[in-house]
Parts: structure tokens; sequence; C-alpha cells
């Protein structure tokens, strides 16, 4: 089966301009950090936007269960809305992908942040320095598919370590290099 099998709707949020008035919030790739959304220094937006054929901005709110998928840049790379966040937008760099119900949002976000995907986006996107994934692209991705129910925790474990271990090779790569340095400093 491929991605659009699993997927309700694709949302792509109109444009939006700055507006400290509102109250509408917009992610975008500034505020995630190590896979998480940080929303706290999310700027607001307007609610008014031009050739929106009149679908109301609530249409376009992120909610918990959507994959935020980032189609252009230098990464390409899927987060996990793992709360509901009131009144909040995706910026255009990113297709909101809501999956159907009977599927398991967690495993496909792991799925689309794989070795395997991540193969598929360099021969399918822009051979651009930045990289662009179109809709179509995306959704014809294939993708293997279980129920198994322990898969969350072993995702959720596997995302953990993995983690540990970046932090891990960021303090040694600091430590080397203080070293690196302070031997360089004594010689002279």
């Amino acid at each position: 089966m491929i991605l659009d099998d699993y997927v309700e709707k694709v949302i792509f949020s109109p444009i939006l301009k700055e507006d400290e008035n509102s109250k509408v919030k917009q992610i975008t790739p500034a505020l995630v950090k190590n896979g998480k959304i940080d929303i706290s220094c999310a700027k607001t937006v307007s609610s008014s936007r031009a050739n929106d054929r009149n679908r109301a901005l609530s249409s376009y709110y992120i909610r918990k269960g959507d994959i935020l998928f980032l189609s252009k840049g230098s990464q390409i790379y899927s987060i996990l809305v793992e709360k509901d966040y009131h009144e909040t937008v995706a910026c255009q760099l990113y297709y909101v992908l809501r999956i159907k119900k009977d599927y398991n949002p967690v495993y496909i976000n792991w799925y689309l942040n794989s070795p395997l995907a991540k193969e598929y986006y360099e021969k399918n996107s822009s051979k651009s320095t930045t990289k662009f994934i179109n809709k179509n692209a995306i959704l014809n991705l294939d993708i293997i598919y279980t129920e198994d129910e322990d898969i969350n925790t072993v995702i959720t474990k596997f995302e953990e370590e993995k983690q540990l271990t970046l932090d891990y090779l960021r303090k040694k790569e600091i430590f080397v290099t203080r070293e690196l340095m302070k031997r360089i400093s004594d010689k002279k």
C-alpha cells in the first residue's frame, strides 16, 4: 500500500501574514527541536488570507495525530503532532497529513523518517540545492504497515536511545574540540 491509502486528507495552509494582535499561531521549522514542536516562540499570524476559497481558517488547524511533513529544505522529515494546539496552523513548507482513524500515526511518522523513506525522497525530490518533494511523490511512497500493538513501544524506546546516542556524540565532539584547542594553545 502507499501513503495515500492511510491519509484521510492533506492540508496545505494558506499564506498568512504575521499579526501580533492575532491569536492564531504558526508552526515553522525553527520551532522544531529534536523532533518535538516548541510552540513557545511561535509567531502569530492573521486570520485573513488571500485565495482561500471561503474555507474557514479552523479547517487548517493542526490537531493531535496529524503529521507535519516538511516538503522543502535541506532536510526532508516529518513530525508527529503529539497534542492538540489551540488555533495553530503549519507554515507552507509543511504538508499536514491527517491519518485515517484506523491507522497508527506514530508508526507512519516513524516510517516517514526511516532510511527507506529518506532514500525514496532523494530519488523523488528536485535536484536543486534546496530539495523539494511534491505532494504526489509523498503520497505514492510505499509503506509496509503493521498492526502490531507493541510497535509504539519499540519505536519510542528506539527514538529515546537514538536521542541519547546523539546527545553523547555531541558532548564527545565538544570535549574533543576543547582538548584539541587546549593542546594547540599549550604548544604556543
